[in-house]
């Protein structure tokens, strides 16, 4: 038997203990990933395929139409967002609001940096974390989510309060080009 074979047979009988003992909150679900040598995020995959499919293909994580649907879309995201960066470069940004008060230019220079950033380290994260099994990545990739989701709620809040506060006309901006 392969050192593979015996440190397998080995997380699997730990594994198998987990989930009972979890349940009877002897372990948090992230202690329990520590003694497998994995994370939680990882171990919750592992504890929900065995609940709903038992034992059969434990060893590889569960694959199903709705992760194809994820890894296409994030694929997709990045492709898109690798063309707007460009499109960027090579036109420029547009010119501030007339009367725009220097701190919220810097502040809407910041949060459109921020928005380019997530919006191109999350799809890479996402595939490095699944494709190359770097948990740290998968960490940063759900980490990355949340904070795309907030900066994109102020960015839409801000937008709104220049079109509808200050009536300045900035979604108009937005959404035609000036050539």
């Amino acid at each position: 038997m392969s050192r593979t074979d015996v440190l397998q047979e080995r997380r699997m009988a730990k594994f198998l203990d987990l989930p009972d003992r979890g349940t009877r909150r002897r372990l948090s679900i992230a202690e329990a990933g520590e003694v497998l040598g994995i994370s939680g995020r990882q171990f919750r995959r592992f504890r929900d395929h065995l609940e709903e499919e038992g034992l059969e293909d434990l060893a590889v994580p569960p694959f199903s139409w709705a992760v194809w649907a994820h890894i296409a879309g994030g694929i997709a995201i990045l492709a898109l967002a690798l063309w707007r960066v460009a499109l960027r470069r090579s036109r420029g940004a547009p010119p501030p609001p007339e009367g725009e008060h220097s701190l919220t230019g810097r502040i809407a220079t910041l949060s459109h940096w921020a928005l380019y950033a997530l919006i191109l380290l999350l799809p890479v994260g996402g595939l490095v974390a699944w494709f190359g099994g770097v948990e740290l990545a998968g960490e940063g990739h759900e980490v990355m989510s949340n904070l795309l989701l907030f900066v994109v709620a102020v960015h839409v809040a801000a937008a709104l309060w220049h079109q509808f506060w200050l009536k300045d006309h900035l979604l108009r901006r937005m959404m035609r080009a000036e050539r």
